[in-house]
């Protein structure tokens, strides 16, 4: 198993002004390219989720798949654009994705997923680390795009009204070493990204 990496980096950013969260820098580092630093050497290929092709990631050298349902927001149809990105260009039947907003994403998440994912015999599996799922950290699989596609279309765009009525294969994350920061801590405002600053 050889996932494709898919990264989003389509939110709005509203509270980071003008330039895209995932530009915002962390430790002298992009937010994106810790990221794209931690992911890389887990998957066969990477590429980026954007709700439009941005120009500011065009220095990453990767692909930027646009969302097949323009303007409308939420993980599902990142998903959907991912999954098919990963069958016709990729190669693969399994996408692993990541927030581009999560800098200390686990290096080592792909294996232990792929390797639970065998052994429930599922068609996804999700994270969950003290009792919260983190499905967009989630590993899924391209047998999944028909019931997406359907959800999606049906006026869904959330991941917990979809494992609702499609569960997958859940994996309780360790807790890290001591003084180890939250492997899926999300930046969603600038004091988040002091307080990353802080655990660096």
């Amino acid at each position: 198993m050889e996932p494709t990496g898919i990264i989003l980096a389509g939110g709005r950013s509203r509270r980071f002004g003008s330039r895209p969260k995932a530009l915002a820098i962390l430790g002298g580092v992009s937010l994106i390219e810790r990221v794209i630093e931690r992911l890389s050497p887990q998957v066969a290929a990477l590429a980026l989720s954007v709700d439009q092709r941005n120009p500011m990631y065009n220095t990453f050298g990767l692909d930027q798949i646009e969302d097949p349902e323009p303007g409308v927001q939420g993980p599902l149809p990142a998903l959907v654009g991912g999954l098919r990105w990963a069958r016709e260009r990729g190669g693969s039947d399994w996408v692993q994705l990541s927030p581009c907003d999560t800098p200390f994403f686990p290096s080592d998440i792909v294996g232990r997923l792929s390797l639970h994912v065998r052994a429930q015999q599922s068609a996804g599996c999700v994270p969950r680390f003290r009792g919260e799922l983190h499905p967009a950290c989630g590993l899924w699989n391209v047998s999944l795009i028909e019931s997406l596609e359907q959800a999606v279309t049906g006026g869904m765009r959330g991941f917990k009204e979809f494992l609702d009525v499609h569960p997958v294969a859940l994996l309780d994350w360790p807790e890290p070493r001591a003084g180890a920061p939250d492997p899926f801590f999300n930046i969603n405002t600038p004091a988040q990204l002091q307080q990353a600053e802080r655990g660096l």
